[in-house]
């Protein structure tokens, strides 16, 4: 206990990452805290869960706003840097199309302005509505429909290599990890003391919560961070190697669209996933999500079977939408999305020397690399949102 750190990261995950690999090679010693990711065995037991438990998300450059996109394009330019130091592979470049029936479109209109991206970073075209059967003979939509293919890097990256390759980076610069849950954090008027659910405690000048919907329900000495956290429940459709194969060149997909049961459509090409296995990923909103408020029923979301008739409307969504693909077989999985009230991201000083980034409000994976390095930056009172909107991170 008598070492301590220029700074503590709380949060293992997609921001706590690459915010601590920044800072250990920005030079400052550095400890990463929190738990791996749980065994399918130890769930009951388990804590802390992430929705990173993943294979396959949606990465593009175009966002719902200027900084949204400003973050997305800092992300993918850091990719091919972070392939190079980590000699990890996390991301597929088969594009990503944005697809709309519900218009007139504005995120549409505003993309193919140049609004949202400068000209030098865009890199999409626009698709016109009788050249989606043959480009993308693989989808299925029922409505006159506007759409655009992202290009370049754009398609899918892999959350669980992405942190691996981030926790690579850090741990050979230097930097600590320590796989347990935080259960406190004590200003002591110079330092700060940290203590894990197994009775460990450290010291550090400097505290960087990356925490996201947990950060409410722990010990954590800051003020009131208010959060939104939604239930998600998602696809997984099989396929054989084969189909994989042929299915290569699918785009990810973002479907604007509304029906009784669901809205906002996301899919991604079969990618391999830990089993062995297969699977194309879909999601949606479903009309009976719901918005969580205690860690119990969190932990209850994440450990319990799907609801049979959220099964169902996937299960019909995903067979409309691909319905020349013979799935080999169906799960359903459930996840979280924490959105912040301002439904921006959250980067910013909540205490002596405390400082929290989070608030991936559904757009964490693709913004997730740029989100680090600025609450990096945060920390070390630099300048973090030079380029951004004024107030763009604050509480």
């Amino acid at each position: 206990m008598s070492k301590i750190y220029d700074v503590i990261v709380i949060g293992r995950g997609l921001f706590g990452c690459p915010a601590a690999k920044y800072l250990q090679m920005d030079g400052l010693e550095t400890l990463l805290i929190g738990p791996k990711e749980p065994a399918a065995s130890e769930y009951d037991r388990a804590r802390v869960f992430s929705s990173h438990y993943d294979s396959g998300r949606v990465t593009r450059k175009i966002g719902k706003t200027k900084d949204w996109s400003r973050l997305n394009a800092q992300t993918q330019a850091a990719f091919k840097t972070i392939e190079a130091q980590s000699g990890m592979h996390f991301f597929g470049n088969e594009g990503c199309l944005y697809i709309s029936d519900l218009l007139p479109d504005d995120h549409f209109d505003k993309a193919v302005r140049h609004q949202l991206l400068s000209k030098e970073e865009s890199d999409f075209a626009i698709i016109e509505e009788e050249q989606l059967p043959e480009l993308f003979p693989f989808f299925r939509f029922r409505k006159p429909s506007v759409a655009y293919l992202e290009k370049a890097l754009s398609g899918h990256l892999n959350p669980r290599r992405l942190i691996e390759a981030q926790l690579k980076i850090f741990t050979e610069s230097g930097g600590e990890t320590v796989d347990e849950v935080v259960e406190s954090v004590i200003d002591k008027g110079d330092i700060y003391e940290v203590s894990t659910a197994n009775g460990q405690r450290f010291k550090a000048k400097k505290i960087l919560y990356a925490t996201g919907v947990f950060h409410p329900f722990f010990g954590f000495n800051t003020p009131t961070i208010p959060l939104e956290i939604k239930t998600e429940t998602i696809a997984l459709a099989e396929v054989s190697k084969e189909q994989a194969a042929g299915l290569q060149s699918m785009p990810s997909l973002l479907y604007t669209c509304k029906t009784e049961t669901y809205d906002e459509i996301y899919a991604i090409r079969p990618v391999l996933y830990p089993t062995g296995r297969y699977f194309l990923k879909l999601g949606a909103n479903l009309t009976d999500d719901r918005f969580l408020t205690r860690i119990e029923d969190i932990k209850k979301w994440f450990c319990s079977p799907p609801l049979p008739q959220q099964e169902e409307v996937l299960k019909k969504m995903t067979v409309e939408l691909f319905p020349t693909i013979p799935f080999l077989s169906f799960q359903v999985k459930h996840c979280i999305i924490e959105y912040t009230q301002s439904r921006r991201p959250l980067i910013d000083k909540v205490g002596r020397e405390q400082y929290i980034c989070t608030g991936g409000n559904g757009y964490g994976a693709m913004c997730s690399d740029a989100m680090g390095r600025l609450g990096a930056l945060c920390v070390q009172g630099k300048d973090f949102q030079e380029g951004f909107s004024a107030g763009f991170f604050a509480l």
